[in-house]
């Protein structure tokens, strides 16, 4: 969601946010043609920046805490 201040904001430009994420700076380029990636914003010279903050909170949405307990074995159900 777009903030209102970004007065203490970083912009980053696509290698900085892939190395954040961390990810290749292609598969940053792939989530962005296919609309599945963080936030970002194209400059009138068409280069493309994204800010921190949104870089953060797309990768907050998608990481998954490790569970203590191992994954039931094929054919178990989990309890």
């Amino acid at each position: 969601m777009p903030h209102d201040d970004r007065s203490d904001d970083e912009a980053l430009t696509a290698p900085q946010a892939a190395e954040l994420l961390p990810i290749a700076e292609r598969t940053l380029k792939d989530y962005r043609l296919n609309d599945c990636g963080p936030p970002y914003v194209k400059l009138p010279t068409g280069r493309i920046r994204y800010w921190k903050s949104d870089v953060l909170e797309w990768l907050e949405r998608y990481y998954e805490t490790p569970s203590d307990e191992p994954p039931a074995a094929q054919g178990e159900e989990a309890a």
